[in-house]
C-alpha cells in the first residue's frame, strides 16, 4: 500500500530539497534526474537506491504512479547521480514482490513489507559512470 499523497507533497516541498543537498554522495541515497512529461522541466528526486551489477533497485514507497516514475517511463530512462558519479539509466520496469529484491537489505525489505509496500523499480544501468 503506497504512502498517502499528502506525505508525497510534504516530501516534495520540504524533505526533498534538504535531501538533495546530501544525497549525491551518501549511500543509499541516489538522485534521479528526469524531465516532466508535459512541461519538459528538469527534476531531481532523491530516493534510496540499491545497486546490482547492472541495475538500480528502488522501493516504490509512493507506488508506480509516482510522477518521477511516470516521467522516466515516458522518456524511456534518465540519469542518476550517486557516489559522486552521474550515469544514464534505461527504461524502468516495475516489479511487484519486494521480497524478491535481494539488492535491498533484509531489514529494509522487512520494514517495507510491514508498511505493505510491495512494488519496486528496476532501472538498467546503460552507460559508464561519469564523475560530476
Amino acid at each position: 500500500m503506497p504512502l498517502p499523497r499528502r506525505v508525497a507533497e510534504f516530501n516534495r516541498w520540504v524533505t526533498n530539497p534538504l535531501a538533495r543537498l546530501i544525497a549525491a554522495g551518501m549511500p543509499p541515497f541516489v538522485i534521479i534526474e528526469h524531465r516532466g512529461r508535459t512541461s519538459g522541466r528538469p527534476y531531481q528526486t532523491p530516493v534510496w537506491g540499491f545497486f546490482t551489477t547492472d541495475e538500480l533497485i528502488i522501493a516504490l514507497t509512493y507506488g508506480p504512479g509516482a510522477e518521477w516514475v511516470q516521467n522516466l517511463a515516458a522518456a524511456a530512462g534518465g540519469h542518476i547521480v550517486a557516489r559522486g558519479h552521474r550515469q544514464a539509466v534505461g527504461p524502468p520496469a516495475v516489479a511487484h514482490a519486494i521480497v524478491d529484491a535481494p539488492a535491498i537489505p533484509l531489514l529494509i525489505r522487512r520494514a517495507l513489507r510491514l508498511a505493505r509496500i510491495e512494488d519496486y523499480l528496476r532501472l538498467p544501468l546503460t552507460s559508464g559512470r561519469m564523475p560530476i
